[in-house]
């Protein structure tokens, strides 16, 4: 953020040295010294996370630090069934559920005078195109725009020699999961977690009571194993999962799709 602010003041000090070169070398020449002493860095707070990304792949074309997608990993994983690079292996018409960031959206009119779009896609593996018919994009346009990130559902559209699309029938902003679907909160506590954050996590839970199910979430063998927790349910409140992702960090807490067949502890 420091370098990006004074980049103006750079190009112009660097011009300006660049004009009055020859000038100066002939009195350095001659022994005299000449300043030339660049602007400071200004003292300005460093960019969030999605700022400093989003210039990355302004300036650059892909990111560097991060991905913008790193705080909806565990969900991705939980809620889809596809990623974008197996998506040319999957038979047309198969229902498939993917997810990722929109990276362009291109609206076209249909016969009938409707509004529909054209859709770019990408998730860890790749890109894929979405077609958005009128009546799907009518439901999700106020969600769909550039640096958004969703849950779409739709089928797979294969054609001889053109890439593999998916026809979108519904699109999710990840960020309201909960609200579509019925969800799990997974609690993933490292084990050097000290016993004081494990406690705040579970008064936190405490201040909380609701109907979701809470998911511990453990490594066994290197699987993850998901234990339901028969002491906690909670109601999901944003400053619950703001508290704990505070606490146990932004992998710590996530979402996963209520599901019956979990162990009980």
């Amino acid at each position: 953020a420091r370098k990006f602010a004074v980049v103006e003041d750079m190009l112009e000090f660097g011009r300006r040295v660049s004009e009055t070169a020859a000038t100066h070398d002939l009195f350095v020449a001659a022994g005299k010294a000449v300043s030339r002493t660049p602007p400071d860095l200004p003292t300005v707070e460093e960019w969030p996370s999605a700022k400093k990304l989003a210039e990355e792949k302004a300036m650059l074309g892909f990111y560097i630090s991060g991905h913008p997608l790193d705080k909806f990993r565990d969900e991705l994983q939980s809620f889809t069934t596809a990623r974008a690079a197996q998506l040319a292996d999957i038979s047309d018409g198969r229902e498939v559920t993917i997810g990722g960031i929109i990276t362009a959206v291109k609206e076209m009119i249909d016969k009938k005078g409707n509004t529909m779009a054209f859709v770019t896609l990408e998730d860890y593996s790749g890109g894929v195109e979405l077609i958005l018919f009128s009546d799907c994009y009518a439901r999700s346009r106020s969600f769909v725009g550039v640096d958004r990130m969703v849950l779409v559902g739709g089928r797979v559209s294969t054609r001889e020699g053109e890439a593999t699309k998916i026809i979108g029938t519904e699109v999710v902003p990840l960020e309201k999961l909960t609200e579509r679907f019925n969800c799990q909160l997974v609690i993933k506590i490292d084990m050097g977690c000290s016993d004081t954050v494990v406690d705040r996590a579970l008064a936190s839970l405490e201040e909380f009571p609701g109907q979701t199910p809470v998911l511990l979430a453990a490594r066994d063998n290197g699987t993850e194993v998901f234990i339901k927790s028969r002491k906690y349910s909670v109601n999901l409140d944003l400053k619950l999962v703001s508290r704990l992702k505070e606490l146990l960090g932004e992998s710590g807490v996530y979402f996963r799709p209520l599901t019956k067949r979990e162990p009980q502890a």
